[in-house]
């Protein structure tokens, strides 16, 4: 199949794909609502490298996807759920003719167009196309430089600076963990053990250009706030990354999120793994290519495990190298029974309707659980226009986004009373059962009753 008929029909399924429900979901948790806000403050105020969220700069991690989101955000002059989410589905557009483009470097076109066509229908594609957070975006960064990794090991004269640049942007998405390209390139020179592959990562002048990629980022922050920016760096991009106690949830976890990213493709992956391992151990002429998806998958497999955080969407970053795996089994066994490929269409068709059905089921659920517009509609008839606003055991960054102004996070029953009395009158929504337990209520007037999240809320303040 010629190479611009694969790009027609991998674009025309991304497409197709990607863009159902994008821009309906509703933000429903911070880390949804994080990068959408400081999104909004690069508009307002104009501070592109550290904008503030609630009012304080963001330090935790570069803003790469926050600059993306206010890019496509500049036309309306303000952010949306829509505007939100679409960097996120471009990401995942990008990535997937990466995949097919590294999957036809190591392994051939029908390789290449399989493996884009399998990313595209797994859960992590479907799910984090469209939710603004920033790891399509780290995904497709960590994608491009492993291809340009494989491009400078084949004597591309320049595919060094992509390598080392797209690495810096994986960065700019994440912190460290966006230097993963870094790790497996190492690695896989090792398990290569061929001395052309040292000289090729070209390590002295890619270390110059990633540096000046990163440095910004760790001086504009130590200019802004050091002791906020030290303590960054030692909770969110070292300590974050430590390993945990070895538990049985330790355990289970990884092999429980490895194997759900890649859904529904994990019933065909053990079959996939045991033909990749065979070719890496012979002489197969796909020896390389395979070694090179497996030393991407395991290692990644490896630095997630073993990290102190463990999140579902983490595990997005190694949807690639299966997929590649895949695409590579995948076409030669339709090489091998032409009846296979009509196996795989009826599948693949079936996986996108099942995977679009109950994404749209979950969104629709999510969304009448977790309605913040609406919300955020009541506040507005409740409360004037200057009166602060907190929340206790509920979500303060939703809320803010479409309330369009700052709402703080409270913790106690102290802090809750200040919040209330703060001038001119402060608002706090809590749970109903949350002020059932206050020890001291006397004061606090319930302007509004609510159902949010499966739960009865007040509206609570102190006025006179």
């Amino acid at each position: 199949m010629p190479v611009s008929r694969e790009r027609l029909w991998l674009g025309a399924a991304a497409v197709m794909l990607i863009g159902v429900d994008l821009g309906n979901r509703v933000l429903a948790s911070n880390d949804e609502a994080r990068f959408p806000l400081l999104a909004q403050d690069i508009l307002t105020r104009g501070a592109w490298l550290f904008p503030q969220l609630n009012g304080a700069p963001y330090l935790h991690k570069p803003v790469l996807v926050a600059w993306l989101i206010a890019l496509v955000s500049l036309p309306a002059g303000h952010v949306t759920q829509f505007t939100a989410a679409l960097p996120l589905a471009l990401a995942a557009l990008v990535t997937a003719f990466v995949i097919h483009a590294l999957g036809r470097e190591l392994f051939g076109g029908s390789a290449g167009l399989l493996a884009g066509l399998v990313a595209l229908t797994t859960q992590g594609f479907v799910t984090f196309s469209r939710t603004p957070v920033p790891d399509m975006v780290m995904g497709a960064c960590i994608s491009g430089s492993l291809w340009m990794l494989v491009r400078m090991t084949r004597g591309a004269p320049r595919a060094w600076i992509g390598f080392y640049g797209l690495a810096g942007l994986a960065f700019w998405t994440k912190g460290t963990a966006g230097l993963m390209p870094l790790v497996i390139a190492l690695a896989w020179t090792l398990v290569s053990a061929r001395p052309d592959k040292w000289r090729a990562l070209r390590l002295p002048r890619g270390a110059l250009v990633l540096a000046a990629i990163v440095a910004p980022w760790w001086i504009g922050g130590l200019l802004v706030d050091a002791p906020a920016m030290r303590g960054v760096v030692v909770s969110d991009q070292l300590f974050w990354y430590l390993p945990r106690m070895p538990t049985p949830s330790a355990l289970a976890l990884p092999v429980a999120h490895a194997l759900g990213i890649v859904l529904p493709w994990t019933v065909i992956g053990p079959a996939a793994l045991v033909g990749a391992v065979r070719a890496a151990r012979s002489s197969d002429p796909a020896r390389e290519g395979v070694t090179f998806a497996l030393v991407w998958a395991g290692l990644t497999l490896a630095l997630v495990a073993i990290s102190h955080e463990q999140r579902f969407r983490y595990y997005l970053p190694l949807v690639p190298p299966v997929a590649l795996l895949l695409g590579w089994w995948l076409a030669r066994a339709i090489a091998a029974r032409r009846s296979a490929g009509r196996v795989f269409g009826v599948g693949w068709a079936l996986s996108a309707l099942a995977l679009l059905t109950a994404y749209h089921v979950e969104m629709r659920q999510q969304n009448a659980d977790y309605d913040y517009p609406r919300l955020s509609a009541t506040l507005q008839e409740a409360l004037g226009d200057p009166e602060p606003v907190a929340t206790w055991e509920i979500h303060h960054l939703p809320l803010a986004f479409y309330l369009g102004r700052p709402v703080r996070p409270i913790g106690d029953e102290a802090d809750l009373q200040r919040a209330a009395a703060a001038p001119p009158h402060g608002v706090v929504i809590v749970r109903d059962a949350t002020l059932a337990k206050m020890r001291e209520r006397e004061g606090l007037i319930v302007l509004r009753r609510e159902r949010f999240a499966g739960r009865d809320i007040s509206i609570v303040s102190r006025r006179m």
